[in-house]
Order: structure tokens, then C-alpha cells, then sequence
């Protein structure tokens, strides 16, 4: 992999309820902790993984916690970290069926290039959404 990502660090924090802050300045990632697991909302740049991971801990929770690694949508920087973080936990990703070309590698329009970095750590998602699907773990439906 080449090209720079800016690795501004943030300080986690809780938002609201089970809602919590755990990216960078650059790249948002979203944790929820739904009382029997946690949801990822987005895996960061592939280069901010370590950041976003060391967040996730100084909250208190563990990886090995994450059952869900949910996409906004297919872009380098909300899938970056996806394979490692789901090679890490056994976490199930989704992802809409509308991104599944560009989180495959089948189509490349992820905007790694344009960010002047390769990117080939592309995943099979799990679970294909669709309008209207709901994700339900422990006390959350989302």
C-alpha cells in the first residue's frame, strides 16, 4: 500500500446511550454497544484501523466483542480495515447490495486510487442489505 492517509487522532467518546465515537478527525467510525455484542459502523482507512482498534479498547470494550461490522457504504474509508477486523473477531459484515462491486474488488470505484494509495484487502459481505432490512443484536434494532 502507498500514499499517506492524515492520522489526526480523536479521543473517543460516548455520544449517547449506547452510541460511541471512535474514529479519527478524518474518517467517522461509530461504535454501539447493543448489550450482547457490538456494532461496528465502519472500518476506517485500512492505515487508521490501529487508531480506530486502540479507541475501541481505551472505552473499555474488546474487539473480540465486535458480532457486526456494518458499511455506510463501499468506500476505502469506511471498508479499509474490514478483512483485517473480520479475520480478527469472526464479526458477520454488511454491506448494501448496491456497494457489493466496489467492497469485492469487482469494480473499482472505492476512491483508493484517487487517494493515491492501492487497496486490495476487498471481503465477501455476509450479509447484502437492502431499503427497509432491519439488523437486530441484543437490545438494538437498527
Amino acid at each position: 500500500m502507498t500514499g499517506q492517509i492524515n492520522q489526526t487522532y480523536s479521543e473517543p467518546f460516548k455520544i449517547f446511550g449506547n452510541l460511541y465515537f471512535v474514529g479519527t478527525r478524518e474518517v467517522s467510525s461509530h461504535l454501539i454497544d447493543t448489550g450482547d455484542g457490538l456494532i461496528l459502523l465502519d472500518t476506517s482507512y485500512p492505515q487508521t484501523v490501529d487508531i480506530m482498534m486502540n479507541n475501541i479498547e481505551k472505552l473499555g470494550f474488546s474487539i473480540q466483542d465486535i458480532k457486526i461490522l456494518l458499511h455506510s457504504h463501499g468506500h476505502v474509508d469506511h471498508i479499509g480495515g474490514t478483512a483485517r477486523l473480520a479475520k480478527l473477531t469472526g464479526a458477520r459484515t454488511y454491506v448494501g447490495t448496491l456497494d457489493e462491486d466496489m467492497v469485492t474488488g469487482t469494480v473499482l470505484t472505492n476512491f483508493a486510487e484517487e487517494l493515491g494509495f492501492e487497496f486490495s484487502d476487498f471481503f465477501t459481505p455476509d450479509v447484502l442489505l437492502n431499503d427497509g432490512d432491519e439488523i437486530r443484536l441484543g437490545n438494538t434494532t437498527i
